[in-house]
């Protein structure tokens, strides 16, 4: 358990401390509440501050240590805070100058960094109760505005059935990765594979449908951010027409069914006319049947009266035409559907136009969903618009200016349908900024911030410190959100401030915009307190703090300033009051302290030739000033002072004072001792980064080494725009990663009696391919029985892995070369190397034709295809000769002559546009006097046929 440092009155203390102990011992101690931290805010943002505030402490709170750990370890301890009435905070070795300690044994952390994250425990000593020391712990988690991230590749363009891979380029600090495409979020399934962070895509089988607009979205607790589109293009191959032999087989079978069928209608029709049916010598009468066409009543028969009621039905309700968005929110730079629902059946055209009405002038074009369909480009038309089936119009490449209204007309035989539709277009969101980006504002007063975003931001909100942030009485936002006012600012206002502006395809935050309360100093004191007592010589540091915003100016009463005043006090007029005074220039507000300086005299250290009696007595003699030999000793080696003319500054020091009557001698050795340098070693060993990335290399050495240099394959490094180094040199970090960046990296530390250079750490710079190609380069001509062989080159690192593609298939070749030897006409083709990094996500090919030719090659036999043209056309053949057999026979049976050499009356009913009656509406009955029109008698040597 860490040690918590004693102060002033120390043994005060612990007696108090034991007497409260035992007379917790004479009582039962209440039910304790667990003591737990709260975290304000909840997700502290870099750039911002944090507070660890623990909550249901004991009223008796004695001490307080805070640890920069899960332990309570003497070397991870921040700070040590003894709370009212002398509220005191002693630093510890972990203290940054960054955490100050506050009532309830607060701890408040300013300027977050990264590195803050990870366990903090706070050991909490109390007079009274059953357990009178505990310890808590907590996580802290420290989160950064993600930058925005990227995919690679940008563009990829992937044949039909093939694969493409998509990788999310972001901070290893995001929590979440998504992927969208054109804006709609996907998920896992048997066709779309994610690695087990999500930040790699893969998408195998690809068909049309997967072209699109691709995006990742990663996230943390206070920001979340969209990359720029990715283009993922499907290249597929015409479907291929038929085959010659296809399409002659066909033909030959058409051309013999319709032989067969001229042959049977001719033999049908003669024995037609041979064998017409008589009854009792005479022709038989014929009635014809005419359809109707609007009028759905009963059919009169031939010398019946018509019926008086005929029936009629209203016409089905229509459904109205809508149109669907696919995606529902597009972007610029992708692309949409406009989709028309509930069409008519019987579409004969339908034209799309660019406003709210069809007028000519805006007409993008016309579509006629014949075979094949027909597109006519109008004045509107600017070459991204085609149409699609089920008369849908397709745009790509949007931009914000195709935001408007969508009109389709639709017509059928029957009637024109109008449609219209809104199609908004977002952008992807720059991120915003917040201006000014740093305030300071005195308690009290009023502070404005203001949001600069693009103008088609939907949304704005504030934040503070990742929180959001809401209307109040002190908190006023404009109409429109992009300005925000803070009245009546209190310390609780300061923090790390943003905008964060969205729209329903991104949504961006700024960078932290600081604002700090300036207030005190209300108070100071002085560290440590006094009063103090020194010997001459001695060193002497006196820090004066206070709480004060921004850091006061301070001044001594000895016209020292900054805050710590040291010095070796070597005369007794260097004892007495000293004063420090804190100013604040912002506030006005200045605040005073005061502490007591005792000194001493010490006679330890006299040359043995000197005595106090004969110092007093007889001047001493001159004396020579103190060095070492050797001047750089050596840890486990003797050094002895000698004297020298120059003087040699020590740590610590060694002081020999001799007093005379008239004023003292003082005589200083410093005693450096330097350590053999062990072996050192740089981390990671071995890394591998991707091009334009940054990487970070750390020197692991003794602590005791003066001197830090880094080596690239032996040679120097010197510090860069690219290539920057700590302030102890002990990290490199190179950006923007180059080809050129790849080697050995060593650190070389030295002090005065060594040298040493750590083993090297190797840096591999994974890029590529960016192309490929095939040797030897096509076309190939070859026979049959040669020997084919292929070999795919690509500039890569890592080795890529190579897959070999024929004329659009797998072959299930791998590696870089293809060997066989050619033994058939379906080796014949387009061989395609794809070349694939799997750490880049990048993918390369290329590709190369082979022929077969010489006389030797054997011909294939029939086709597939002309077989099945054949076998179709046969059939076609036999179908139409069935028909016309079953066609011609019945006619054949029917047919009569006449009877009785008198002409047949011929009674018809006529459709209801010929019947001069009213029409009845529906809904409404029917005229009981409907008017019918009498029919002219036939020809005499005319038949009609009887229609069932």
């Amino acid at each position: 358990m860490g040690q918590i440092p004693n102060r002033l009155g120390g043994p005060w203390r612990a007696i108090l401390l034991a007497a409260s102990v035992l007379g917790s011992c004479l009582q039962p101690a209440p039910a304790q509440t667990p003591v737990t931290i709260v975290l304000t805010p909840p997700s502290p943002v870099v750039g911002g501050g944090v507070s660890l505030a623990p909550q249901n402490l004991p009223q008796d709170v004695l001490v307080c240590s805070w640890y920069r750990s899960a332990t309570t370890h003497e070397s991870s301890r921040i700070l040590t805070y003894y709370p009212p009435p002398a509220p005191d905070q002693i630093p510890g070795p972990a203290y940054t100058g960054r955490e100050i300690a506050g009532p309830g044994c607060t701890l408040h952390i300013a300027g977050l960094t990264l590195s803050d994250t990870g366990n903090y425990t706070v050991l909490i000593q109390s007079r009274t109760g059953t357990n009178p020391v505990r310890s808590i712990r907590v996580v802290l988690r420290v989160s950064e505005m993600l930058p925005r991230p990227t995919v690679t590749p940008d563009q990829t363009q992937v044949l039909e059935n093939g694969t493409f891979t998509l990788t999310c380029n972001s901070s290893p600090s995001a929590d979440t990765v998504l992927w969208l495409r054109d804006g709609a979020s996907l998920m896992p399934s048997e066709r779309l594979g994610l690695s087990p962070e999500n930040r790699t895509l893969m998408v195998p089988n690809v068909t049309r449908g997967d072209a699109g607009a691709y995006q990742c979205e990663v996230g943390n607790p206070i920001s979340s951010v969209r990359s720029e589109p990715s283009t993922v293009m499907v290249a597929y191959a015409p479907r291929p027409a038929l085959s010659a032999g296809a399409v002659a087989g066909i033909l030959i079978g058409s051309l013999v069914g319709a032989a067969l069928v001229g042959v049977g209608a001719y033999f049908l029709s003669s024995r037609c006319r041979n064998k017409t049916p008589k009854k009792n010598g005479a022709p038989v009468l014929v009635y014809e049947n005419l359809p109707l066409t609007a009028w759905v009543g009963p059919v009169a028969q031939p010398g019946s009266p018509p019926d008086p009621s005929p029936t009629y039905q209203p016409a089905p309700a229509q459904t109205p035409v809508t149109i669907v968005l696919t995606p529902p929110s597009p972007v610029v730079g992708g692309g949409v559907s406009l989709a028309p629902q509930n069409l008519p059946q019987d579409v004969l055209s339908c034209s799309w136009h660019r406003s709210a009405s069809a007028a000519e002038n805006n007409q993008i074009f016309t579509y006629v969903p014949q075979t094949p369909p027909v597109q006519q480009n109008g004045p509107a038309h600017t070459g991204r618009e085609t149409a699609g089936p089920g008369c849908a119009l397709n745009i790509a490449g949007l931009t914000l200016s195709d935001t408007g209204n969508y009109t389709v007309l639709i017509q059928s035989p029957t009637k024109c349908v109008l449609s219209m539709v809104h199609l908004p277009v977002y952008e992807m969101l720059p991120r915003p900024t917040v201006t000014p980006d740093q305030t300071q504002v005195l308690e009290n007063g009023t502070f404005t911030l203001t949001c600069n975003s693009s103008p088609s931001a939907d949304t704005v909100l504030w934040l503070w410190d990742g929180a959001s942030l809401a209307p109040s009485e002190w908190l006023g936002l404009s109409s429109d959100n992009r300005t925000l006012k803070v009245l009546g600012v209190t310390q609780g206002d300061a923090g790390a401030y943003q905008g964060e502006v969205g729209n329903p395809v991104s949504t961006e935050r700024s960078e932290p915009s600081t604002v700090t309360l300036a207030y005190g100093p209300d108070s100071a004191r002085i560290h440590s307190p006094g009063p103090i007592g020194l010997t001459l010589g001695s060193p002497l540091t006196l820090t004066c703090v206070t709480d004060s915003v921004p850091a006061p100016s301070y001044r001594w009463v000895l016209n020292e300033t900054g805050s710590s005043l040291t010095f070796n006090p070597t005369t007794l007029d260097q004892l007495g009051t000293y004063k420090c005074q804190a100013h604040s220039p912002v506030t006005g507000l200045t605040a005073s302290v005061e502490t007591e300086v005792l000194v001493g005299i010490s006679l330890s250290g006299l040359p043995p030739a000197a005595s106090v009696l004969g110092s007093c007595l007889h001047p001493a003699p001159a004396q020579t000033p103190m060095t070492t030999a050797p001047p750089s000793p050596v840890v486990g080696r003797s050094v002895s002072p000698t004297p020298a003319q120059t003087p040699v500054t020590t740590t610590p020091p060694s002081t020999v004072q001799i007093r005379s009557p008239t004023s003292p001698v003082l005589s200083t050795v410093d005693l450096h001792v330097s350590e053999m340098l062990p072996k050192l070693t740089v981390t990671p060993g071995q890394i591998q980064v991707l091009e334009n990335w940054t990487f970070t290399l750390t020197c692991n050495g003794s602590p005791s080494a003066n001197t830090v240099l880094w080596l690239w394959d032996g040679v120097s490094l010197a510090p860069s725009e690219r290539l920057v180094l700590s302030s102890n040199n002990r990290t490199l970090t190179v950006m923007g990663v180059t080809k050129g960046d790849a080697g050995a990296y060593q650190c070389k530390v030295g002090n005065p009696v060594s040298t040493n250079r750590s083993e090297p750490s190797y840096v591999t710079v994974a890029y590529g391919p960016d192309s490929t190609r095939i040797d030897p380069p096509g076309p190939i001509n070859l026979t049959f029985g040669s020997l084919l062989n292929l070999t795919c080159v690509a500039d890569s690192v890592p080795a890529p892995s190579y897959r070999w593609v024929l004329n659009g298939t797998d072959t299930k070749e791998t590696g870089s070369s293809l060997t066989f030897n050619l033994t058939t006409w379906a080796q014949q083709g387009t061989y395609e190397c794809r070349a694939h990094n799997p750490v880049t996500g990048r993918t390369a090919w290329a590709s190369v034709a082979m022929r077969v030719t010489g006389t030797d090659a054997p011909r294939p036999a029939l086709s597939a295809g002309a077989v099945a043209g054949i076998v179709i056309g046969s059939l076609a053949g036999a179908a139409l000769v069935g028909v016309t057999v079953y066609f011609l026979y019945s006619r054949c049976r029917n047919e009569t002559p006449r009877e009785n050499g008198a002409p047949v009356p011929v009674y018809v009913n006529q459709s209801t546009t010929a019947w001069t009656g009213p029409v009845a509406q529906p809904g409404n009955p029917p005229d009981p006097s409907p008017t019918y029109e009498p029919l002219e008698p036939r020809e005499p040597d005319m038949y009609e046929e009887l229609k069932k």
